[in-house]
């Protein structure tokens, strides 16, 4: 993992568990990529899960259009369990320049076969940030 992106990320609140040793293999695991759009840029996630580590944007899905800002997850849908957990093509336009962590959306998805304990703790982190977002 680039170590200016594992700089950024420990100083979210979504990120707080990863130590600095799980991210020497994180982006192996989860193929991660990170990416700065410009202000007016429209972006598809093209089957990959982004997370907004700066910015706001505008996100549209087949659900519709909805505005979103650091800290918010996009290209995946989770109506209610877990288990419904489902890949969401989305399209991204930068209201401002926004910086974005692309994962695979396997990741959050299906099964790791390494059961490695920081994927774990990504999928319980993602699941209780959408049941954060359904009670708020």
């Amino acid at each position: 993992m680039d170590e200016n992106l594992y700089e950024l990320l420990k100083n979210h609140s979504f990120w707080h568990w990863l130590p600095p040793e799980g991210g020497r293999y994180f982006d192996a695991c989860f193929n991660m990529d990170w990416e700065r759009i410009d202000h007016d840029a429209h972006i598809q996630s093209r089957g990959r899960v982004g997370y907004i580590i700066s910015g706001h944007a505008r996100l549209t899905t087949e659900r519709g259009t909805v505005p979103a800002g650091e800290g918010a997850f996009f290209g995946v849908f989770q109506p209610g369990r877990p288990e419904s957990r489902r890949v969401e093509e989305t399209e991204l336009w930068a209201v401002t320049d926004c910086t974005v962590l692309w994962l695979d959306a396997d990741v959050l998805t299906s099964v790791c076969y390494a059961a490695c304990w920081f994927h774990a703790r990504l999928i319980r982190e993602v699941d209780a940030w959408f049941e954060n977002r359904r009670e708020g």
